[in-house]
């Protein structure tokens, strides 16, 4: 999904599983995310999945992504999914956000501890300065996103176009963090998101 750290841990799923999208909560909501300051921050899962996501091009995956936040801003996005070679599978895989190294427990054990920050943010040149609006600002952010591409190179060599998404993933912003405004688009196969923009 996304060209950075990823967990993964395969388990054995049933095909006829009813209700995948709750088992993707309960397996995210499970995680324990801490950033590596002082006070070992706790970051706030949201419950809601952003996206519930398939893929039948690719051994029909079937997905959720998740984000975990510091005072609104998110710091960890993470997706779950299942996918079949000769039994359903179920993978995690996560990309931190975060300005620091953090660390991620799964069942009381840490699974995830990357050592930099996941994310280093540069100005887009040329930018228009923010609207005052949070719908104008909208605009300026989907233009500016209209402006990258982004393609998936499988270990064949072939290659595939990437969609950027029209509707971000997740915004962010004004209210509860010290951003003014933020979103993360995606770039997907299918409904996929395999690249972030953030």
């Amino acid at each position: 999904m996304w060209p950075s750290i990823f967990l993964v841990l395969a388990l054995a799923q049933t095909a006829d599983d009813p209700a995948p999208l709750e088992r993707f909560q309960k397996a995210a909501s499970q995680y324990d995310i801490r950033l590596e300051d002082a006070a070992k921050t706790k970051l706030a899962f949201v419950a809601k999945p952003l996206l519930h996501w398939d893929n039948p091009a690719r051994t029909a995956e079937d997905g959720a992504v998740f984000v975990w936040l510091k005072d609104g801003r998110p710091e960890v996005i993470g997706s779950i999914f299942t996918y079949k070679i000769t039994n359903v599978r179920t993978k995690h895989e996560f990309q931190s956000l975060a300005a620091s190294p953090l660390s991620a427990r799964y069942e009381g054990k840490v699974v995830w501890k990357p050592r930099a920050a996941g994310v280093t943010f540069r100005p887009v040149p040329d930018a228009p300065a923010p609207a005052e609006n949070e719908r104008l600002r909208l605009v300026q952010m989907r233009a500016l996103a209209r402006d990258f591409d982004a393609r998936l190179i499988d270990l064949k060599g072939e290659t595939n176009e990437l969609r950027l998404m029209p509707q971000p993933l997740f915004r962010y912003g004004a209210d509860n963090s010290n951003v003014l405004d933020g979103a993360i688009f995606s770039f997907a196969l299918g409904t996929d998101p395999e690249a972030l923009l953030l």
